[in-house]
């Protein structure tokens, strides 16, 4: 399925032991995070009253998914919520304990630990995110979740202390290492002082080079979305789950990292900084990708200019550069065509590329990204109707349900995501509720809660997640 290959790709502490064996993750799951939703956006709205409300119904979405598979990330949004509305407070406390009962599956407990630390340490409470991550039996994972707190909230000399303790862990095998330094400096990245971040990849990138695993930011993407944000999570884990597409080379972690470092450099300095960092990289295929990669993120952010910038410094790396080795522009045509309307050229297409929409059923395709950079460029109308084009392709039944199972069906929710990234909140819903199997149709429905709840409308929020598995 679909989500177990997203969640597989992720690796490391969050799903450590969740995919042998499971199903899709059951509906209260999704709705538990619904009303972390809506308990954040009320929160954020000055509705304290209203928020605490809503993390209850979380709590009470996560006791009804207790038991089943994923129960664990039921919990995470549950404790997510408690501890955003009250840092500290006997709330979060209460349900963490419970949390310890043996009707729980056995990664409840340390999963809302993490989310517990996690937005304790986000809020700069290093203090109460060290004392739930210290809860944690394990000593590994109560050492990787302290790591997490410390790069988040701690000092910069203790920052440093925990990559040099990563780099000194010479009983952790080379590769998982490697992971746990990419973790490390994404997480710098996206928090911190850029420079900070730069420094740290200067020390760890002798390690980082020898592994070909590029889903570290991935990782970080979709845990920070399902305790954050879902949307913004998503979105990003659109662009950095890219390079897994887009590379058949070794050694693209370092691609990946290197555009996350440079992206932040961009947010804090402008892109011209950005671009520096990724003028670094040695060789004319990686500069290539990383440019390419970093326009589509800096486009996301709305900074076009910079995006513009980016997508042109991509293709005039593959076409002047002398040290451009394997690609040529058929292949960045084929895996990341949206470069040429960042960069305002018309995409060049050969004799096989006539179709933007050839795979429509696959997760994350050209067609809901192309729909993206459309949105990014303000071609709202042209993303509805690229997106349209992609749910014909995988719907071609007119009917009230849709006769697809499996694969297929998730990939339908998918859609639905992106409808609502693109600003089309109706198309996405309207579609939601054509899925007969309820599980995924309340995974479809829930990037729609989150974007009622952004927009202030509470009320049809609640509404949405209260029947949304019914």
């Amino acid at each position: 399925m679909l989500m177990r290959r997203i969640l597989r790709m992720l690796g490391t502490v969050l799903v450590l032991g969740l995919l042998a064996g499971c199903s899709f993750p059951d509906a209260a799951v999704w709705r538990a995070a619904a009303y972390k939703e809506i308990s954040a956006a009320q929160l954020n709205a000055g509705e304290r009253e209203a928020a605490r409300l809503s993390a209850e119904e979380a709590v009470r979405a996560a006791e009804e998914a207790r038991g089943t598979a994923f129960d664990e990330w039921a919990a995470g949004a549950a404790a997510a919520a408690l501890v955003r509305l009250a840092p500290g407070d006997s709330a979060p406390d209460g349900f963490l304990t419970e949390l310890q009962m043996d009707d729980w599956g056995k990664e409840a407990f340390p999963s809302a630990l993490l989310f517990a630390t996690g937005i304790a340490a986000y809020d700069g409470n290093l203090a109460a995110a060290l004392s739930y991550a210290g809860r944690i039996d394990d000593p590994e994972r109560r050492r990787d979740v302290e790591s997490l707190a410390m790069l988040l909230a701690g000092s910069r000399s203790g920052v440093l202390q925990v990559v040099s303790d990563a780099l000194a862990a010479e009983e952790t095998k080379k590769n998982e290492r490697a992971d746990r330094l990419s973790i490390l400096t994404v997480v710098l990245a996206r928090h911190r002082d850029p420079g900070l971040a730069l420094e740290v990849f200067d020390r760890v990138r002798p390690l980082i080079v020898d592994s070909s695993d590029s889903g570290m930011p991935a990782w970080v993407a979709i845990h920070e979305g399902f305790m954050l944000g879902v949307l913004d999570g998503y979105r990003d884990l659109l662009w950095t789950a890219q390079p897994t597409d887009v590379k058949s080379r070794e050694k693209d972690a370092i691609v990946s990292v290197t555009v996350e470092i440079a992206l932040a450099h961009a947010r804090r300095f402008g892109a011209d900084a950005g671009m520096r960092i990724v003028a670094r990289l040695e060789s004319g295929d990686d500069r290539v990708w990383a440019y390419a990669l970093l326009a589509h993120r800096l486009a996301a952010d709305g900074r076009l200019p910079g995006a513009r910038l980016a997508a042109t410094a991509a293709l005039d790396t593959l076409r002047f550069s002398l040290d451009v080795a394997e690609l040529d522009e058929s292949t960045l045509v084929d895996h990341l065509p949206t470069t040429y309307l960042l960069a305002g050229e018309a995409v060049p297409l050969g004799p096989g590329d006539s179709d933007p929409l050839r795979d429509a059923d696959r997760l994350f395709g050209s067609g809901i990204r192309k729909a993206l950079v459309q949105t990014y460029l303000g071609d709202r109308t042209g993303a509805a109707f690229t997106l349209a084009g992609v749910e014909a392709r995988l719907v071609p039944d007119d009917g009230d349900r849709i006769q697809l199972q499996g694969d297929d069906l998730e990939t339908v929710a998918h859609l639905c995501w992106a409808y609502v990234l693109i600003g089309e909140v109706q198309s996405a819903t309207d579609l939601a509720w054509r899925i007969d199997d309820p599980d995924i149709r309340a995974f479809a429905l829930l990037p729609a809660v989150a974007a009622l709840a952004d927009r202030g409308d509470f009320a049809s929020a609640r509404d949405l997640a209260e029947t949304m598995f019914h």
